[in-house]
């Protein structure tokens, strides 16, 4: 039933209107309390870590189930604060190779070394193993990706390697605000989470981050870290070696608006995922990245792999140019250990991670935000099968 709406809808959508990447989903109801609360900040005259920042905190401690939540300024700051707030330095951080940059860079500013890890196809992150045969004497951290959304199915036995190994365990959880595994939110594997709010993100805050742990002391640290080291935000006594990673007002008021909708963004998403899924696990040539058993995806992305032969930038243009659908950037290509950058720094090379090289090349990203309805869905999901069987 699905393939014959999928096709019907296309005249439909062809002749109506251009499907975009992306779209920021804040409702008008949304705006104008932020409206509203930005003129209490402008009349408080406290723009930076006051009664929004504390309450933003607060609630994502309620959503996600952590006791301590720390607004930060990105979710780059995030995975530096945790690192630092956890007094690791001069070891070496695993890494998954399929992450953006920041997941390594974070790492190496914060005195670190990065050794990358493989992933699996089936979740596009790394696994116990791939994490284990990376681990040296030197190791003294994992940062655990939640790539697009999806909680690796082994997420507990990482955490387990990593208790028996005595190594700490950091969750980049930028994609993942409102996914579950098992009930548990992400955030609550590792003995910190990192979380981002840009404007891409389920959740968006214009820019911005949060780090959540159950740990009292880390969360002592990090609130210091993140107000350039110092005691307390009304002294100017400095303590330790920080930086300005304070979010604004504006951003967590923001924030703490659109928050208050996790449940059902993610809820939408699922729904738009489910039209997709149900059109192309027909498909001979597109094949679909599927959630995990137990897992709650956010659908942050949904990630499709083209069949071997299919030229991933000629489907984008295809789609494009004949379907008006833009498809949105991959998570992510080339994987790290073929950036400029880590080739330089780590002499990585083309060959050292074979899975995430061949997986990377093949991902596309459909569309996905809240205002796609069910015609769009199932007209996306058809057209990227027919440009696939037009281009094999």
């Amino acid at each position: 039933m699905q393939k014959n709406l999928g096709s019907t809808i296309m005249t439909k959508q062809e002749s109506t209107r251009s499907i975009p990447s992306f779209k920021l989903y804040f409702p008008q109801e949304d705006i104008t309390q932020f409206q509203n609360y930005s003129a209490d900040i402008l009349e408080s005259g406290m723009l930076t870590l006051g009664k929004y920042t504390r309450q933003f905190e607060e609630q994502c401690s309620k959503i996600l189930g952590t006791p301590h939540s720390i607004a930060v300024n990105s979710g780059t700051s995030a995975i530096e604060i945790a690192l630092r707030s956890l007094r690791i330095a001069d070891g070496e951080i695993v890494v998954p190779t399929n992450s953006f940059g920041a997941t390594a860079a974070a790492p190496i500013l914060s005195g670190n070394k990065v050794r990358f890890a493989d992933i699996e196809e089936r979740t596009l992150c790394a696994s116990r193993s791939t994490i284990e045969e990376q681990l040296t004497r030197t190791t003294k951290a994992v940062v655990l990706v939640h790539i697009a959304g999806i909680i690796s199915p082994e997420v507990d036995q990482i955490r387990i390697l990593c208790e028996e190994k005595g190594i700490s365990l950091i969750e980049d959880a930028a994609h993942a605000f409102g996914s579950r595994f098992q009930g548990k939110s992400a955030g609550n594997f590792g003995v910190a989470g990192c979380f981002s709010f840009y404007p891409t993100k389920v959740v968006s805050a214009g820019e911005g981050g949060l780090v959540v742990t159950s740990q009292a002391e880390l969360d002592r640290n990090a609130r210091v870290l993140r107000d350039q080291g110092k005691e307390s935000f009304n002294s100017n006594i400095i303590v330790d070696l920080g930086y300005n990673w304070r979010m604004s007002e504006f951003n967590a008021a923001a924030g703490l608006i659109a928050s208050k909708r996790i449940n059902e963004i993610v809820e939408k998403r699922n729904h738009i995922a489910s039209i997709y899924n149900e059109i192309l696990r027909k498909s001979n040539l597109v094949s679909v990245v599927e959630t995990p058993d137990g897992c709650l995806n956010n659908y942050y992305k949904y990630v499709i792999l083209l069949a071997s032969g299919i030229n991933r930038d000629e489907f984008k243009m295809a789609m494009k140019s004949q379907k008006s659908i833009a498809c949105s950037g991959e998570v992510y290509t080339p994987p790290l250990h073929l950036e400029p950058i880590f080739m330089k720094l780590l002499g990585t090379k083309r060959g050292d991670y074979p899975i995430a090289e061949d997986v990377c090349q093949r991902m596309v990203c459909l569309p996905m935000y809240q205002e796609i309805d069910d015609d769009a869905a199932g007209y996306v999901a058809a057209s990227a099968q027919e440009v696939a069987e037009s281009l094999h």
